[in-house]
Order: C-alpha cells, then sequence, then structure tokens
C-alpha cells in the first residue's frame, strides 16, 4: 500500500476481508439472586429479539427465574449502547460510523464487508476532512459507490492526487439539537423493547396460572420482582441516556 504522508494515527486498522469473528453469545443470566445460574433450553425467536440473538426458555417450575428476561435485556443494553456510543463520538463522520459502512467488493459476489476491513480510517487534522486508505486498488470504486448511495454521507469522495489509495471524505456540520434527539429516541426505543420484554414474560405468567402450574400468590410475587428488574434496567438506560446528551452537547 503507498504510504500516507498523514500523521494522524489510524482509528482503526485490520486486514483486507478478514474473517468475521463469530458473534459472541449472551449470558443466560443475570446478577440478581432471583436468576438461576443452571441450564436453561433456549427459547422460540420472537419478532422483537435482535437477529441472531439467542435466550432461555422460561419455565412454570422455577417461576421466579428470570433469565430469559435478563438476557434479552442484556442484548437490548449491548445494542443500544452501541448506539447511543456512535452518537457521542461525532454521529455520522465518527471512525466508527464510517468504519460500519457496508461495501460489496465484487459486483458479481453479494457479499458486502465493512469498510473498516477494506481501508484505514484517518481523521485529517482539523477535523474538517477524513481520509480512507485503502488496502487495495481495486476497493475504490466500490468504496465510492458505496459512500455515495450511503444516505448518511450522501457525496463522493475525492481522490487524493499523491496517492491512488486514499479517498477524502468531507466532514459535514452537524446540528447538535438534532443528534441529541436521535440519541433520546434510541434511548425510548430501548425502553419500549425492554418494555415488550417485560410484558411477554407477565403473559407467561397469567398463562401458567390458568393452567395451575403456579398458584394465584406465586404469580404475584413473580409479577412483582419481575417489575423490579425492569425498574432496574430502566436506570441504566436514564443514565446511559444523559450521559450520551451531555457529551454531545459539550
Amino acid at each position: 500500500m503507498a504510504a500516507s504522508s498523514l500523521a494522524a494515527r489510524p482509528f482503526s486498522h485490520s486486514a483486507p476481508l478478514r474473517k468475521k469473528k463469530k458473534a459472541p453469545q449472551y449470558p443466560t443470566y443475570d446478577s440478581p439472586e432471583i436468576v438461576s445460574r443452571t441450564s436453561h433450553t433456549v427459547d422460540e425467536a420472537d419478532h422483537d429479539d435482535l437477529p441472531g440473538s439467542k435466550h432461555p426458555k422460561p419455565d412454570p417450575a422455577d417461576p421466579l427465574n428470570f433469565a430469559d428476561v435478563a438476557s434479552r435485556f442484556m442484548s437490548l443494553a449491548a445494542h443500544h449502547t452501541e448506539i447511543l456510543k456512535k452518537l457521542q463520538s461525532g454521529d455520522r463522520f465518527s471512525p466508527d460510523a464510517i468504519g460500519a459502512l457496508a461495501v460489496q467488493p465484487n459486483r458479481k459476489d453479494p457479499k458486502t464487508y465493512p469498510l473498516r476491513e477494506l481501508a484505514e480510517i484517518v481523521p485529517r487534522p482539523g477535523g474538517r476532512t477524513v481520509s480512507l486508505l485503502l488496502h487495495e486498488k481495486d476497493y475504490v470504486k466500490p468504496v465510492m459507490a458505496a459512500v455515495q448511495a450511503s444516505p448518511e454521507f450522501n457525496q463522493q469522495p475525492q481522490r487524493d492526487p499523491d496517492n491512488e489509495l486514499e479517498l477524502v471524505l468531507k466532514v459535514e456540520a452537524t446540528n447538535k439539537d438534532a443528534v441529541v434527539r436521535r440519541a433520546k429516541d434510541a434511548s425510548q426505543a430501548w425502553r419500549d423493547k425492554m418494555r415488550a420484554v417485560t410484558e411477554k414474560r407477565k403473559k407467561a405468567h397469567a398463562k401458567w396460572q390458568k393452567e395451575a402450574s403456579i398458584v394465584p400468590d406465586l404469580k404475584r410475587r413473580a409479577d412483582k420482582e419481575l417489575q423490579k428488574l425492569q425498574d432496574k434496567e430502566m436506570k441504566v438506560v436514564d443514565a446511559a441516556e444523559q450521559q450520551a446528551v451531555r457529551k454531545i452537547q459539550g
């Protein structure tokens, strides 16, 4: 790869077309004593679950075990925390956001790769431009096409006259109020999905009582403990939202 004259240290670096790591499995238990650390069968996929996630199945024989709820809460936390992190780090033009852009290197092959696997992403001094230092010359046109087609960037990268493997993106000014609103919307979506998880589990409690798998007193206790778990996690969302807003506004 041709050497770049930039002195800035790359924010991301990876080998070309590096094989993707297997996604980590989320834990099937949480810290509260109400969640058992025993093994569980896997619950059927729910339409509200994040793609690729797996969660333990609730068991009427152990109604105070909320491993299924804790697992879904942890999955949602990982997903939405990442969204807030990207918004805090500079919104659209952060190295993480640019690096996540999907690129199709070969027209005949529908497979796509994150831009971070095809290039180093280097913010230039002054913060007004970002350089994409491509690993291969063949990536130039596919990367340009991906950037132009992306609603997040929607611009034509400029070629560097001194380096055929370098493309330059112009960093557009971002309205802080708009970014704050996106952070709040993401946080609210996080809360709504958590409430949906809780409601799903409450319906299971009602079903178990109707089927005489649990007695009414145990059903009420399960509902109460479930609400405590949700309330605890809601405080985590509130803190994450407040931190994101402060950083964006600052």
